[in-house]
């Protein structure tokens, strides 16, 4: 009883410090967001925007092996196999190491076979400052790959409070440049581009050279621990998770091409406001369970079934309470927007409400994807994730073009695509909980 207490008290403890974080993550975001239209002006935010929703394709490109570590990490680090630990660890960064040089060479190969300015829509102007942004961008983030690694090794030892306090550096930095440069009115998205790259990078290589050296210094990656033995375990559940995050990347990000496709850059700024507005309480949510897949895998380990049906428990009352504040802000959404970014955009009041609902949906998913990661059975994830981004953007481009529902009608898909995620697993949970999952539940 005293273990599992602790072991409560531990992730309670990372849960508070991650709400801390957090807190202040959001009140930067509040200002770095008007600050950046401010800078770049709406069309080009919303070029950046889409520029960045475009990376989201990329961003899984690890080929899931970070989501394959921290299962397979995480439960040796339970049984404190730290020497296994180490060559997991060792094995995923060199794995990813290599990934990240093939990909930025094959990207470079490539780059000028694309027409970029078809995609972003960006004025002729502008399409070499534009074109020189999104080579810096993709190189460093391929690169990042490897180096946000921590994340999972932070995750993995129950310290889920580091990436949130390495994003929240990160955000400072970025926001702290901006706003010099738009006091200079040195007003330019290569600038914008260089310090959102860089920041990144550069906060997770000295991550990388703090944690490793101070907190996590009994798994530190070497090249002799390196075991070819081990990627067949660790890209075995992690190309699930890859599959998994491609299906997520085409369901999450591609609205903001969508939108720019048939409608145009500035409207994905509108679409943006209320989606970054509502996403403020999911990322409330997640900060609560995102800690939880590691303790769930951890749970699991030992058997602690009371343990985990009592979270489960407590996570669906909090994402009620949750969900009731974000019914009541839908009416008040408006008010909001004009004391946060002023009156020069217009948001449509369907679209608020329709955001909310979607909001409320997938912090629901969120409890049961957060068991069902960390006890590894994704095969009905893999299965109802492809055929939500099968039937995705087909049927955003139907519900906001040929039933008029505009930039609502892109939300209203995805939603409909979640809800059906959402029965599934809670069929699932149900069934694995009370140990009468067979055959795909099981999986």
């Amino acid at each position: 009883m005293k273990k599992e207490n602790s072991f409560s008290k531990k992730i309670i403890e990372q849960i508070g410090i991650n709400v801390i974080v957090k807190g202040f993550s959001i009140i930067l975001s509040f200002f770095f967001i008007p600050l950046s239209i401010s800078y770049l002006g709406s069309e080009n935010y919303g070029i950046w925007l889409t520029l960045f929703s475009f990376l989201s394709f990329f961003t899984f490109f690890d080929f899931g092996i970070g989501h394959g570590l921290r299962n397979n990490l995480t439960t040796a680090l339970s049984k404190n196999k730290i020497i296994l630990a180490k060559e997991y660890v060792s094995t995923t960064y060199i794995t990813l190491l290599v990934i990240s040089i093939c990909l930025s060479s094959i990207f470079i190969l490539f780059f000028n076979l694309i027409d970029w300015q078809s995609i972003f829509k960006f004025n002729s102007v502008e399409s070499q400052n534009f074109i020189l942004i999104i080579k810096i961008i993709y190189i460093c983030f391929f690169f990042n790959l490897t180096f946000k690694c921590i994340d999972i090794i932070s995750y993995s030892n129950h310290k889920s409070s580091f990436p949130g306090i390495l994003i929240f550096i990160n955000s400072l930095c970025s926001f702290t440049i901006i706003y010099i440069l738009n006091n200079l009115e040195s007003n330019s998205i290569v600038y914008y581009g260089y310090t959102i790259a860089f920041t990144q990078i550069m906060t997770y290589v000295i991550a990388n050279i703090f944690l490793f050296r101070f907190k996590f210094n009994t798994i530190k990656p070497n090249f002799k621990s390196f075991k070819k033995k081990h990627l067949k375990k660790i890209f075995g559940l992690g190309m699930n998770f890859f599959l998994i995050q491609i299906c997520a990347v085409i369901l999450f990000s591609s609205d903001n091409l969508i939108i720019t496709q048939i409608f145009s850059p500035d409207q994905v700024t509108v679409y943006n406001i209320p989606y970054k507005f509502f996403g403020i309480f999911k990322v409330g949510t997640s900060l609560i369970l995102i800690p939880l897949w590691s303790a769930f895998t951890t749970a699991i380990t030992k058997n602690d079934i009371i343990w985990i049906k009592n979270t489960i428990n407590k996570s669906l009352i909090f994402v009620t309470l949750i969900s009731v504040i974000v019914l009541i802000s839908m009416f008040f959404a408006n008010e909001i927007f004009a004391l946060w970014i002023g009156n020069n955009i217009t948001i449509p009041n369907e679209l608020n409400i329709i955001m909310g609902i979607y909001i409320i949906c997938t912090m629901y998913l969120q409890v049961f994807s957060m068991f069902l990661n960390g006890s590894s059975k994704i095969k009905i994830q893999l299965y109802s994730g492809t055929l939500s981004a099968i039937i995705n953007i087909p049927l955003s481009i139907y519900f906001a073009k040929r039933l008029n529902f505009g930039l609502s009608g892109v939300i209203m898909a995805t939603l409909a695509t979640n809800i059906l995620s959402l029965i599934l697993f809670v069929i699932q949970y149900t069934k694995i909980i009370n140990n009468k999952a067979t055959g795909i539940w099981n999986k």
